[in-house]
């Protein structure tokens, strides 16, 4: 039982040693990149355009190109719109879920830019969109386990896009 502890306990130290090399990795392009926001939003947030990778050299074309494919995907709700809330205040079931996926998505494949984490750009995604989610620090912390992200995670995966 020690030997397995101590064996979880080296892996665990290994994954969270990459991650920290992951965070600074990020942290000096930013340095040298010299990062600012250039386009704010009302409440302060960057803009959501602003955090995309440009394709052909325009983050509209960018963001036409994810809505595309969220379109393309066949999810119950188009994310990039506003979609309205139940009777009772909540989202409708699914709706966290594509968020999620549909961003994360994108966001491992490189549409956005380096510089931006995923918590900075789902707060610009809610302002640009008009959707929320309740409590994002629990959702941030919980998404990736819900199987509604992995069945709209396998949707994007079949359609093969590529890799920024």
């Amino acid at each position: 039982m020690y030997e397995l502890d101590k064996e979880n306990r080296a892996v665990l130290l290994e994954a969270l040693e990459k991650r920290e090399g992951f965070l600074k990795e990020i942290a000096d392009e930013k340095k040298i990149n010299g990062t600012v926001p250039t386009s704010l939003t009302a409440s302060g947030d960057t803009n959501f355009l602003e955090m995309l990778e440009p394709l052909n050299g325009s983050a509209e074309q960018t963001l036409q190109f994810l809505i595309s494919q969220a379109e393309a995907a066949g999810f119950d709700y188009n994310i990039f719109t506003q979609v309205s809330k139940l009777s009772n205040g909540k989202n409708p079931y699914g709706l966290n879920s594509t968020i999620g996926a549909v961003i994360d998505y994108f966001y491992q494949l490189g549409y956005f830019k380096k510089a931006y984490s995923i918590e900075d750009i789902l707060k610009a995604y809610f302002s640009y969109s008009g959707n929320n989610i309740g409590k994002l620090k629990v959702f941030l912390s919980e998404f990736r386990q819900d199987k509604s992200y992995h069945k709209n995670i396998a949707k994007l995966e079949v359609m093969k896009i590529s890799k920024l």
